[in-house]
């Protein structure tokens, strides 16, 4: 009986083990973001751990800026960035290499895309 249980629990774990990887979003990523009036802006997404938390940090034409409140959501990267005196939050669905997603101002909000493009 505890032998059955262990091969269950055993192939449990294995199914699941593709989906840990599958929203793991560690790396760097190329992004978008559209702007309420159809405007795309490029940016970067630079994901790692630090002291063992998520940390994000993005990087732009107009510089760098460190996200706060990092963290994963099932296989969703949730983030808030302070942009002058606004706050915005992202949320972006990882799938594999991709990302997609939307993010939300006090006045605006918009769709994003993203792409993997170095593994960490």
């Amino acid at each position: 009986m505890h032998r059955s249980l262990w091969i269950v629990l055993a192939v449990a774990l294995a199914a699941c083990l593709p989906l840990a990887a599958e929203s793991n979003p560690i790396g760097e990523w190329s992004c978008t973001a559209t702007t309420p009036n159809g405007e795309r802006v490029p940016w970067t997404l630079l994901v790692q751990r630090e002291e063992g938390k998520l940390a994000a940090t993005i990087k732009s034409h107009r510089g760098e800026l460190k996200a706060h409140n990092t963290r994963l959501e099932q296989d969703t990267l949730v983030f808030s960035v302070k942009v002058g005196e606004g706050e915005f939050e992202i949320s972006l669905r990882i799938e594999g290499d991709q990302l997609k997603g939307n993010w939300k101002g006090t006045d605006a909000s918009g769709a994003m895309v993203g792409s993997r493009t170095r593994k960490s």
